[in-house]
């Protein structure tokens, strides 16, 4: 990717967080970790990420865009399409390759945040997702299941050593 582009990129920070923060805001909450004042400290660490993945020299592949969540809680779906609304108003007038490359490299850094998070949801959705929302117990009752599992097998232990 261009230098010049990347720089030019790292100029209109200041203003891609201003229209991305208010887009956030005036988006949808679905949980209590979606709320904006979660999620805005992350900004800039997720334009460092597009910076350091536009100066990579790697190609892109077509992803699904929006990625599905089977549950419907995950608060980077927002933060990531809000960043992406932001960096369509803020790059018009941009060349159009460059641009197109962007936003390639954004919806595959944000597929793999969206996929983390749905790998360690809580909720079975209805939809069967590779990679998330597929447990059929929340990890909070198999945790407890193995807990208890834990102490019978430990009982058993002691009571055999007797």
């Amino acid at each position: 990717m261009e230098r010049d582009f990347i720089t030019n990129l790292f100029l209109l920070r200041p203003e891609l967080i201003n229209v991305w923060k208010l887009e956030l805001r005036s988006a949808p909450v679905v949980s209590a970790l979606a709320l904006p004042s979660s999620l805005e400290y992350l900004m800039t660490r997720t334009l460092d990420d597009l910076a350091i993945y536009l100066g990579l020299d790697t190609s892109t592949s077509t992803i699904d865009w929006p990625p599905p969540c089977g549950c419907g809680r995950n608060p980077f779906r927002a933060y990531y399409l809000t960043g992406e609304t932001a960096l369509r108003t803020v790059l018009t007038g941009q060349a159009p390759a460059a641009v197109a490359r962007v936003h390639a490299a954004w919806r595959n850094i944000a597929s793999v945040e969206l996929g983390a998070f749905c790998g360690l949801c809580q909720f079975s959705g209805t939809a069967k997702l590779a990679g998330g929302c597929q447990r059929k117990t929340p990890i909070r009752k198999s945790v407890a299941r193995s807990k208890s599992r834990s102490a019978k097998l430990k009982r058993s232990r002691q009571t055999v050593s007797k």
